[in-house]
């Protein structure tokens, strides 16, 4: 029977990328050639700046998603939801929606009524 010696690096990919403390007890050692897969997972992304725009009330910054088309509509029959989130107050809402068409009426809805509140 012939005797198979496999590298580190092979057993180290095959096992799923262990650390180094893993494979040690296996009477692997480390080659010292980095592996491609680790040193890309270990990668940081830089910070996020965020809005540079500062914001001074209610209103001034929204950020919109709007979801769907979900595969069961809800008893109604609306399959698309917009939320909506106001910069400078942190609150949400969330709105409905049985179209996608439906939603740029739905955000001057709220923004209408909202600016009547907040004046």
């Amino acid at each position: 029977m012939s005797h198979l010696t496999l590298k580190y690096s092979h057993w180290h990919a095959r096992l799923g990328n262990p650390s180094n403390l893993t494979l040690k007890p296996l009477g692997l050692h480390n080659e010292n050639d980095p592996c491609q897969v680790c040193v890309k997972a270990k990668f940081t992304m830089l910070p996020f700046k965020g809005n540079s725009d500062e914001v001074h009330k209610p209103l001034d910054c929204l950020h919109l998603d709007l979801v769907g088309s979900i595969s069961t509509p809800s008893a109604s029959g609306h399959r698309y939801f917009l939320t909506i989130v106001d910069q400078f107050t942190s609150f949400k809402f969330t709105h409905f929606l049985k179209n996608k068409s439906d939603a740029f009426e739905e955000f001057t809805l709220l923004k209408r009524t909202n600016e009547d509140i907040t004046r």
